[in-house]
């Protein structure tokens, strides 16, 4: 297993809540349907949402965490990644492997185009925020 986590990562913080129960769950799944014994495991969760979503108007908070499912679905789609669940602001998908491509190279890839993704996105915000 990798896990990429940032430096200032917390034990506490949601993500790894979120990471472990992923983690679990998949093991238990792994266990109980034929054929899968492998995949690659994409969590991302929006950094500082708590202090985000206290700045913000509900309405604005919401309207921001529907912009970035809607500009990241089409990139999980892209890579071939399977959609596991969106908790709260954090979102699980699945890389199963494929005859015609890497599944761990296309987790790699869907989380490099989200990262991008969301720089652009949060750019937007904070523009708008001092407009």
């Amino acid at each position: 297993m990798c896990v990429y986590l940032p430096a200032q990562a917390d034990s506490n913080d949601s993500l790894l809540g979120l990471l472990d129960g992923v983690t679990r769950l998949f093991a238990a799944c792994s266990k109980s349907i034929a054929g899968i014994d492998r995949c690659a495991v994409l969590v991302a969760d929006l950094q500082s949402s708590v202090r985000i979503c206290t700045e913000l108007p509900p309405e604005e908070y919401f309207e921001m965490i529907n912009q970035i499912w809607a500009a990241m679905e089409p990139i999980f789609r892209k890579y071939y990644g399977t959609h596991g669940k969106h908790v709260g602001d954090g979102m699980v998908y699945y890389f199963f492997p494929q005859p015609d491509c890497n599944y761990i190279l296309n987790a790699l890839k869907c989380a490099q185009e989200m990262k991008d993704a969301m720089r652009k996105i949060s750019k937007e915000w904070q523009i708008r925020r001092i407009g």
